[in-house]
C-alpha cells in the first residue's frame, strides 16, 4: 500500500473520448446493446437493467463504489488514484442522462489519502459526496454496502434500483467517462508467481 500502483495502457484507443456522448438515457442503452458491451459485474450488477428501470423513475442517487473484493487486486481504488478525473465524468455523465440529482462515491478507509485527495477534490467540486468506508470482507458485496450506508437491505436477485439506488464501481464510471464506454476497459492480473498485481487498460473484442 506504501507504493502507487501504475495504470498501463495496452491501447491507443480510448485515451481520447470515442464517439459523440449520448445525449438521452435511452440513447446510451441503445449504444450498449447495439455494441454489445458488457457492464455487469459483481460490484455493477445488471448494469444495464439498472439503467433501463431508471426511465421509470424512482431512483434518487448514483452511488459508485471504490471498494474491491480482493485486497491483491485493487482495480477500483487504483482508477481512483491514476484516473479520477474520468471517474467523476462518467457519475456526472449518468447524473446528466437520468435526471438524478444525487451521488456518493463510496471510499475505503485503508486507502491511502494521496491516493484519493484528487478524487474528492474534483468529486466536491460537483457537489458529489464522498463516504469512507471501512472494507472488511464482504463489505464491497452490493448486499451488505447498501445495508451499510442506507440502512436498506437488498434480498438476492434484486436490482439496487428497487432500493431508489443506480449502484455501479469505478471501472463502469471510468468506461461511460470515455465516451459510452465503447474501446476499452480497466484490467487488473495477479502474478501469482511473483506476488504483484499489474493494472492496464485493454481493449475490447
Amino acid at each position: 500500500m506504501a507504493t502507487q500502483p501504475g495504470l498501463q495502457w495496452l491501447t491507443e484507443q480510448g485515451k481520447q473520448d470515442a464517439s459523440e456522448p449520448s445525449r438521452t438515457l435511452q440513447e446510451l442503452i441503445d449504444k450498449i446493446v447495439s455494441a454489445n458491451l458488457r457492464f455487469t459485474n459483481r460490484f455493477a450488477p445488471r448494469l444495464l437493467e439498472q439503467l433501463r428501470a431508471c426511465q421509470q423513475g424512482g431512483v434518487r442517487r448514483i452511488i459508485c463504489s471504490l471498494l474491491d473484493g480482493d485486497p491483491d487486486l485493487q482495480l477500483n481504488g487504483v482508477l481512483g488514484l491514476r484516473e479520477p478525473e474520468r471517474i467523476v465524468r462518467g457519475i456526472t455523465f449518468l447524473m446528466k442522462l437520468s435526471g438524478i440529482a444525487r451521488a456518493w462515491i463510496i471510499i475505503d478507509t485503508a486507502l491511502p489519502s494521496e491516493w484519493t485527495r484528487q478524487l474528492t477534490k474534483l468529486a466536491a467540486a460537483e457537489r458529489i459526496r464522498c463516504i469512507f468506508v471501512r472494507n472488511d470482507y464482504p463489505q464491497s458485496d452490493p448486499t451488505l454496502l447498501l445495508y451499510t450506508i442506507l440502512g436498506r437491505r437488498l434480498r438476492p436477485g434484486m436490482l439496487p434500483t428497487e432500493r431508489k439506488v443506480l449502484l455501479l464501481d469505478s471501472a463502469a464510471a471510468w468506461r461511460l467517462g470515455g465516451g459510452d464506454g465503447a474501446g476499452c476497459t480497466p484490467l487488473a492480473v495477479r502474478d501469482l508467481v511473483g506476488n504483484s498485481s499489474q493494472y492496464a487498460i485493454v481493449p475490447l473484442g
